[in-house]
């Protein structure tokens, strides 16, 4: 065939060892898809089934790609990409551990803060528990202080009731002495007429 009459020395001998990646992972990835991009666009000339140009002039050969270039070129992209992904992978799950500490912080901060509000709230409730407090004193020494004022004034009301009572009584008994001494003056009036009545005539 004429495609196998291809010289040893015409084939690119791939290289033991892969392509060392550079420093920049980019640059090496745009140098090798540069590379495929030129191979790719290398003019080959149509040739029929005999290997012969189809106008004639002269004889073209078809050079297979090896294999072992093939993985070569493909090792030394992953070579050249793996470490960066890999760098980035590591940075994702730095980042990733971060996000879980901050969560992890951001919770114990808001169950201080739940803790500091219902303390503060209790704080509250005992501030407004000691002034209701106090308006209860205020409200028990008020009612204190009218039930002294009542007791008061029940026993002058009482005082003033028996003494009353007792200048009533005293008029009553006044009033049935002067009836007494009237009624007695009365009695006297006609034994003294009837005592002059009946006197002997000298």
């Amino acid at each position: 065939m004429a495609t196998s009459n291809y010289k040893k020395e015409d084939v690119p001998q791939a290289s033991e060892d892969p392509p060392q990646a550079s420093e920049d992972p980019s640059l090496d990835v745009q140098e090798k898809s540069e590379e495929s991009k030129g191979r790719q666009e290398e003019p080959v000339a149509k040739v029929d089934s005999k290997g012969v140009e189809k106008d004639g002039s002269t004889e073209a050969e078809i050079l297979p790609i090896p294999d072992t270039c093939i993985d070569h070129l493909t090792q030394g992209l992953l070579d050249a990409i793996l470490p960066h992904f890999q760098k980035h992978d590591k940075s994702l799950t730095e980042l990733t551990r971060n996000q879980v500490l901050l969560i992890e912080t951001l919770q114990q901060e808001n169950t201080k803060f739940a803790e500091n509000k219902i303390v503060e709230d209790l704080t509250k409730m005992m501030l407004e528990a000691k002034v209701y407090q106090g308006k209860l004193t205020a409200i028990k020494k008020e009612m204190t202080s009218l039930h002294e004022k009542s007791s008061k004034l029940k026993k002058k009301a009482l005082k003033l009731q028996q003494q009353k009572m007792k200048e009533n009584l005293e008029k009553e008994q006044q009033r049935e002495r002067e009836i007494e001494e009237d009624r007695k003056l009365t009695a006297k009036r006609p034994n003294a007429s009837s005592s002059k009545k009946t006197a002997p005539h000298r």
